[in-house]
């Protein structure tokens, strides 16, 4: 079972992929691989995330409220980027 339901650890993407359980620093290094693409992924989306302000309505009345663009955050690290 995952740790995140969306994202394997380290060691479950080798058990999957090798289907057996890493030996020597197979699991470290992955470990040390992912954490350099997701820090390269966040300094991108921190990089090229995009907001605006978008009109909101109530009863109240109507206000401005900031937006974040989803997909400049989630386009700003291609995956072709882990090899």
């Amino acid at each position: 079972m995952t740790s995140n339901k969306q994202t394997p650890t380290a060691e479950e993407f080798y058990k999957s992929v090798v289907g057996a359980s890493p030996i020597g620093h197979t699991r470290e290094i992955m470990i040390e691989f992912a954490k350099l693409h997701v820090q390269a992924a966040l300094k991108a989306a921190s990089e090229k995330a995009q907001a605006g302000l978008e009109t909101a309505h109530f009863a109240e009345g109507s206000y401005r409220v900031p937006v974040v663009n989803q997909s400049t955050i989630l386009d700003s690290y291609p995956l072709d980027n882990i090899r």
